[in-house]
């Protein structure tokens, strides 16, 4: 009886033990965006089911979107060294100082594209010429499409932006304002229709693929179409959260970065393009094209921008990038 009672025990102890280990680890997955962004449906939501596909049921990601662990776009990397979430959607441009490197692919005229921006820069990381994240572990790193001026003040010519106030997302997209004549006020984008609708601002820097999803074309109908740099996106991860997954899974993560490069450059372009033909449809609004002559001026008002860029952090990186983007483009 003894006997049969101890084997009964050890069996649901076994199958206890069986069932704990056979428990998928949730990753909790921060993003600030609306569940009904496009990125989260397009982007995060397939790269978390393409992990899930390769790792079985060992890992479950879970996206907490709409900012449900912290709205705040410029507390991602906080919240994520704090333990708050596992995984984060950040964006690294509002905090300059630690990701410097980044600053380059905000320099007006260097990047066309999302498609070429997401693989240029991923392929700078890959060589160790992006610095700042040493202390998480960088699942996915990629550009937006090319920002440009949004205004809710009718414009024809940057010329007429003079002393108008400009919402910028960081250091280089203040240097582009002034270059312009404008005043830049620094904020994130979750606040740009709000401060607009007030008028508190006369204008965004802002890529096509953010005015539609933050409601900016309701108080903006006044678009002018000059390439204006791209703005980074990291998804990364708690390193320690990392480091505590089996080699499997760690192996998966490991492969995630150019698989989101190329998801991120395609979906972010043709979306792009899908939201510059509304705008184009709607009769309020007014996309407008700078003339040869206006191109040409704001190269000669950007130039200082670069050669200043290169003087204050080298121009290895300044190099390595264009090198990168020519090789893109050769189809290399």
């Amino acid at each position: 009886m003894i006997l049969r009672m101890y084997a009964l025990f050890l069996a649901a102890a076994l199958l206890g033990t069986t069932a704990a280990l056979a428990e998928p680890v949730e990753l909790k997955f921060g993003a600030f965006l609306s569940p009904r962004n496009f990125a989260v449906k397009k982007v995060l939501e397939p790269w978390a089911k393409w992990v899930q596909e390769q790792v079985g049921d060992e890992v479950a990601i879970k996206i907490y979107s709409g900012g449900t662990l912290g709205r705040n776009p410029v507390q991602q990397m906080k919240l994520l060294k704090d333990g708050v979430q596992d995984i984060t959607f950040a964006v690294p441009s509002y905090t300059p100082a630690r990701f410097v490197d980044l600053s380059l692919f905000e320099l007006p005229g260097l990047v066309r594209n999302s498609t070429e921006g997401s693989l240029a820069l991923w392929r700078m990381y890959e060589k160790g010429l992006v610095r700042g994240f040493e202390d998480v572990k960088v699942v996915g790193i990629f550009t937006l499409d090319p920002s440009i001026l949004h205004m809710a003040k009718p414009i024809q010519s940057y010329r007429d932006m003079k002393g108008m106030k400009i919402r910028t997302g960081g250091r280089i997209h203040n240097d582009i304002v002034k270059a312009l004549g404008a005043v830049p006020v620094g904020m994130p984008v979750t606040r740009v229709a709000e401060n607009m609708s007030r008028n508190l601002i006369d204008g965004a820097i802002i890529p096509w693929t953010s005015v539609v999803p933050f409601r900016i074309n309701q108080v903006a109908k006044y678009h002018y179409k000059v390439d204006l740099g791209v703005l980074s996106i990291v998804i990364a991860m708690n390193k320690e959260r990392y480091e505590k997954l089996s080699p499997r899974a760690r192996a998966v993560i490991d492969k995630s970065g150019s698989m989101l490069a190329k998801l991120q450059g395609d979906v972010f372009d043709s979306t792009r393009a899908s939201f510059i033909e509304q705008t184009k449809a709607d009769s309020q609004q007014r996309v407008l094209d700078p003339t040869a002559v206006e191109q040409q001026e704001m190269a000669s008002l950007f130039k200082p921008l670069h050669e200043r860029w290169q003087a204050e952090h080298g121009s290895d990186r300044y190099d390595a990038l264009v090198k990168i983007l020519a090789q893109l483009r050769e189809g290399d």
